[in-house]
């Protein structure tokens, strides 16, 4: 070796290409390490589904009534024309008398009438059972609607429409011409019950699903909520068929309580409603596999910076659909159908999990699940 030379023999020449080769990959577009994303779960599962369902129904009474700002029909339908004057020489008021049968669910009640004529010299009164509620300057083409106070209506009353008298105008009455008086009222029979039942713990160790059922009489939509032990909403919506049925898969306790409310004006009467479960005694119908999402990682999902992903490891398919469902505080059916053997991959937002959730593994055949994984990515 003369001085001053460097001589790389065939090891050093190998293990220098190598590096290179690895420098050079770590730039490449196509050498990037793949990202696993962050680990949350990961659970071998084996044999799910099978035979043998058993139903148990549980009664809740023989039926209720949700309704609330109902307009009902008018308690007085005038249609006139009916004079109200008052002068020196003229007096001419206008009563009415009304019933109301159920004080208890009456919400509002209004007087409404056309003015088709009017000298306007003094203004119109309105008194309810000998008390003032509303007085005021009309003109001709306008209406009068007067909100009356439901604390002054009993369940016989007595409205009195008089007017003023015409004052100087010595000459001529003041004068009011109605026509199409009406008394119309609102009224609401509650707009929210509570059930309690008890799930015998046989029933509660081979629970499968459950759902509530009722036929229905939708009389005017409205939005209603179910919400299943005062954390778990199960139903949120407008219901229009005549037979109601809201299925969930969790958040059965052996004492419960079930809460049906009305969100917004509507009128329903239920009959017959019941609970009805679904158990499995001698077959494992699916697996519930708890997921914790930590506080930090939530936040990142709320916000939309990370996604969740499900992998099932499908070995073995049945004859049935295999359902999937996130359950937290609401339920999200992911997937349902009958996969060839392989990979599925599901995706959830953070719109669809909260700190703690539980993945739901159902099918009414059986399946061979090699294992679920439960991890999070960039979008």
């Amino acid at each position: 070796m003369k001085a001053g030379k460097i001589s790389i023999g065939i090891p050093e020449l190998v293990i220098l290409l190598g590096l290179t080769l690895v420098f050079i990959s770590g730039f490449m577009p196509g050498g990037q390490k793949e990202n696993a994303g962050i680990s949350l779960l990961y659970q071998e599962v084996g044999t799910i589904g099978g035979v043998g369902f058993s139903y148990k129904h549980i009664d809740l009474g023989r039926g209720f009534t949700l309704s609330n700002g109902v307009a009902g029909t008018p308690l007085v339908s005038q249609p006139g024309p009916i004079e109200i004057a008052k002068g020196i020489f003229t007096t001419e008021e206008h009563t009415i008398e009304f019933s109301i049968p159920n004080l208890n669910e009456i919400n509002t009640a209004k007087l409404e009438a056309d003015i088709v004529d009017t000298n306007s010299y003094a203004p119109l009164t309105v008194y309810l059972n000998g008390k003032e509620v509303w007085k005021g300057h009309l003109k001709r083409g306008e209406k009068i609607e007067v909100s009356l106070p439901v604390s002054e209506i009993k369940s016989e009353n007595r409205l009195r429409i008089s007017c003023g008298s015409s004052g100087w105008r010595i000459w001529a009455p003041t004068v009011y011409v109605l026509e199409n008086v009406k008394i119309t009222e609102t009224v609401s029979t509650g707009n929210k019950v509570t059930f309690k039942f008890s799930v015998q713990p046989e029933d509660l160790a081979n629970f499968y699903s459950a759902k509530f059922y009722a036929p229905l009489e939708p009389k005017l939509p409205g939005e209603i909520a179910i919400i299943l032990n005062n954390d778990k909403l199960i139903y949120r919506g407008v219901p229009n068929q005549r037979i109601f049925s809201v299925p969930f898969s969790s958040g059965i306790k052996e004492n419960n309580t079930l809460e049906i409310s009305l969100l917004s004006d509507g009128y329903y009467e239920f009959s017959e409603p019941q609970v009805v479960i679904l158990t499995q005694k001698n077959a494992t119908a699916g697996v519930s596999l708890p997921l914790k999402i930590p506080k930090d990682y939530l936040f990142s999902l709320k916000s939309g910076k990370l996604v969740g992903e499900i992998e099932l490891q499908v070995s073995r398919s049945g004859e049935t659909p295999l359902k999937v469902i996130l359950s937290s505080e609401t339920e999200k059916e992911l997937y349902s159908g009958i996969p060839q053997p392989g990979k599925i991959v599901l995706r959830f937002t953070g719109d669809e999990v909260s700190s703690d959730n539980t993945i739901l593994l159902r099918s009414g055949s059986i399946y061979e699940i090699g294992y679920v994984k439960v991890r999070l990515v960039t979008p």
